[in-house]
């Protein structure tokens, strides 16, 4: 019968029309009850997510309600709610099995009930539940497990179940029956590896693998790698155990019986049998004895005449074997951490980048390395030597440059404090505005200049060539202490000055208008003055 409690715990009432009872349990401790409940019933509104459903050997978790037609199906998973709700950043431990479930279930109100496993393993994983740390260690471990949640007790155990001689036949309890019988996984030889390269020579006569050939005298040889094992002892031990396993095909049977024994218990107690029992198979149509495990059970509670088996004669549990000719799974756990979240760079001789996606690097030291194209949002390069650089955009704060080569280059703004350019070659550009507080420039070509910019300084007229002097209009001005050597002033106007001190040598001084000026002291030698020009209101003075 099935008991439902509210989520907070409290006991409600009993569904008595549940129908399709079904519980299904497997050595790993997973263990699921299912059922229907009609919707005329008003017990079926009460039935919520997370509420709790209890029979009389074990208590569940709702973890599905289903609405269907006139019936709503429930899915219950066994409650271990307290077991999750414990978590491990690291769990590392290498001690007994007894010490390592103690440790990992400690504070969560669930104690150990059986465990007949004495040997001490190694066992490191990260950011775990203890559930998570639980299934882990029946791996490890190579043992059972089963959650009394009613009591809250974790049953360990090496081999769970007995032989206690039941027989499945097709003539009595054995309605039917299907074979799946395979060997992708066969090997004959199996090299182990454990943590940090670990092997077995130095407890297996200088040889780093083991055989089996009870079934075939064929070399096939597998790897098995696990960074749990620290010790080589224990690593061979458990090698043994595995390649015993894999050394014969596995055939897999699923079996619907009768179970005789819960139909007619005063009858048929003989057949009576529970999850991980040894059985006797017999199908005489198909032609197959064999003795085999139950390794998962399937009970209809109120209908134990449907009852199904999983029955294997190779161990399920073996969950972290996975024994391949080195496929690319045993490629990543070569180079895992035991943890599994990490690489273990010693294991890393060469990496082909080209196979290598979706990367996440928290902390790296690269000796050397070669990079075709790389995206890099934020970095910090302390030295860098780049030989060829092509770069869109950049804020460089403090640069020292001993020789750049500038293709096409504008610059908003610039302040150069004190530098020395050598040489510069401008091809084409605008200096709008610019002031150079002290310079030299060897050779300038300027294209106009404005006279009146020249405040201060000395003209050398020897070094200029005065051309076209007959287009000068002088109207005001005096001309002082000056020599015109060798040269003709024409068609000037010198208007109201005086020209004094002018010595005129070698020159002529034709149709110009001398208007009221006055001519005083000066030497007029080896020239020519025309009369015509010369307007007499001014005084000529000797």
């Amino acid at each position: 019968m099935l008991q439902l409690f509210d989520v907070n715990h409290n006991k409600i009432e009993l569904l008595q029309n549940a129908k399709d009872i079904k519980l299904e349990r497997e050595l790993s401790g997973i263990e699921t009850l299912s059922f229907s409940y009609p919707q005329s019933d008003n017990k079926c509104s009460l039935i919520k997510n997370e509420g709790f459903i209890r029979t009389k050997s074990n208590e569940y978790v709702i973890k599905e309600v289903n609405p269907n037609v006139n019936w709503t199906e429930v899915i219950c998973r066994v409650n271990t709610d307290d077991l999750y709700g414990k978590q491990f950043d690291d769990f590392e431990v290498n001690d007994s099995l007894l010490n390592t479930v103690n440790l990992a279930i400690a504070g969560t109100g669930w104690t150990v009930g059986n465990c007949d496993v004495t040997k001490i393993r190694h066992i490191a994983l990260k950011y775990k539940n203890a559930v998570d740390i639980l299934k882990e260690i029946t791996n490890i471990w190579l043992c059972d497990i089963w959650f009394d949640a009613i009591n809250k007790k974790v049953n360990l155990y090496s081999e769970m179940g007995s032989d206690k001689g039941v027989y499945f036949i097709d003539e009595l309890n054995l309605k039917e029956l299907t074979v799946q019988g395979t060997s992708y996984d066969f090997i004959t030889r199996l090299i182990p590896l454990g943590a940090k390269n670990l092997d077995i020579t130095s407890v297996n006569n200088g040889l780093n693998y083991i055989d089996n050939h009870e079934y075939s005298s064929k070399i096939i040889t597998g790897y098995w790698r696990t960074k749990q094992y620290t010790d080589p002892e224990a690593l061979k031990d458990d090698s043994v155990y595995r390649l015993n396993v894999y050394s014969k095909p596995v055939v897999a049977y699923n079996a619907k019986i009768i179970d005789l024994a819960n139909c007619s218990s005063s009858k048929y107690s003989i057949l009576e049998y529970s999850l991980g029992d040894t059985i006797t198979l017999i199908d005489n149509i198909k032609g197959i004895k064999d003795i085999v495990r139950i390794v998962k059970s399937t009970e209809y509670l109120l209908e134990p005449e449907k009852n199904e088996v999983q029955l294997n004669n190779r161990l399920q549990m073996l969950q972290d074997m996975n024994i391949q000719l080195m496929d690319a799974a045993d490629s990543v756990d070569a180079v895992t951490n035991g943890d599994g979240s990490s690489i273990d760079g010693s294991t890393i001789d060469s990496v082909d980048f080209s196979q290598v996606q979706n990367v996440s690097i928290g902390n790296a030291e690269i000796q050397d390395a070669s990079i075709s194209t790389a995206n890099i949002q934020d970095g910090a390069i302390v030295t860098a030597k780049i030989g060829d650089a092509q770069i869109t955009q950049a804020k460089i704060t403090d640069a020292a440059i001993g020789n750049a080569q500038i293709q096409n280059a504008a610059i908003g703004t610039a302040n150069i404090q004190a530098e020395s350019i050598t040489t510069a070659l401008i091809g084409t550009g605008a200096v709008d505005t610019e002031q150079v507080a002290d310079g030299s420039i060897t050779d300038a070509k300027i294209v106009s200049l404005t006279a009146n910019k020249i405040t201060a300084g000395t003209i050398d007229a020897g070094e200029i060539d005065v051309v076209n002097l007959h287009a000068v209009n002088i109207t005001v001005g005096q001309i002082n202490g000056n020599q015109i050597a060798d040269g003709t002033i024409q068609s000037n106007n010198i208007a109201e000055n005086a020209v004094e001190a002018v010595n005129i040598a070698s020159g002529c001084i034709s149709a110009d208008k001398i208007a009221p000026g006055t001519i005083t002291g000066d030497l007029i030698a080896a020239g020519t003055i025309k009369e015509s020009q010369l307007n007499w209101s001014s005084h000529l003075m000797y």
